[in-house]
């Protein structure tokens, strides 16, 4: 095995973990999945939307680019299920990406999970501590945006960093990671903040 390839599944490796652990603390921080989940129906719901927009990204009119929905799908399942549940959709929806790209290898595919977990489970947790609420106590109150703008620059700020992290790691150009995150990612991220 080459060293560089050594040194990518390490590094997949921490990220995958690294995200494991944030799970596992949210989930005793909360009390598990099931202390969020409120409404099966919805959550059900919410599985089909982040299915089909794994599987079918929206092609912008004027450029070669697709828009993914995604990010927004992951905050908003931060907002509505809070952030063990969203990491799980996280998860499950980084493995219909993955399968969708037709099955590139493990390796990638830890890649993918881990770096959903991070961002997904980060953006939740800063949401959480700064006092968003989520669920039916989201529907209570006024519109928390001071957590939400939080959750979504920490979200967009790790997901560039892992994929930086990812680019250099496998060989790909930063240059074309950095473009790829901003033009797919981004604009949801700040589309969703508005709703």
């Amino acid at each position: 095995m080459k060293p560089a390839n050594r040194i990518y599944r390490a590094t997949v490796l921490a990220i995958l973990t690294a995200g494991t652990a944030l799970l596992a603390y949210l989930s005793h921080r909360y009390g598990g999945a099931s202390g969020e989940l409120q409404s099966l129906p919805t959550l059900l719901l919410w599985i089909a939307l982040v299915s089909v927009a794994v599987m079918s990204p929206i092609p912008l009119l004027r450029r070669k680019v697709t828009i993914d929905l995604v990010p927004a799908l992951d905050i908003g399942a931060v907002l509505v299920f809070g952030p063990v549940v969203a990491c799980y959709i996280a998860v499950l929806s980084r493995v219909l990406a993955h399968l969708g790209d037709r099955w590139t290898g493990v390796t990638p595919a830890a890649m993918r999970v881990g770096t959903g977990l991070v961002t997904v489970g980060s953006a939740g947790l800063i949401y959480t501590v700064l006092g968003g609420r989520f669920g039916l106590e989201l529907a209570s109150g006024g519109w928390p945006w001071g957590p939400v703008l939080a959750a979504l620059a920490l979200y967009a700020g790790s997901k560039i960093a892992l994929d930086l992290v990812d680019a250099r790691l496998s060989g790909e150009p930063a240059a074309h990671s950095i473009r790829y995150t901003l033009e797919r990612v981004m604009p949801i991220d700040l589309a969703s903040a508005v709703f």
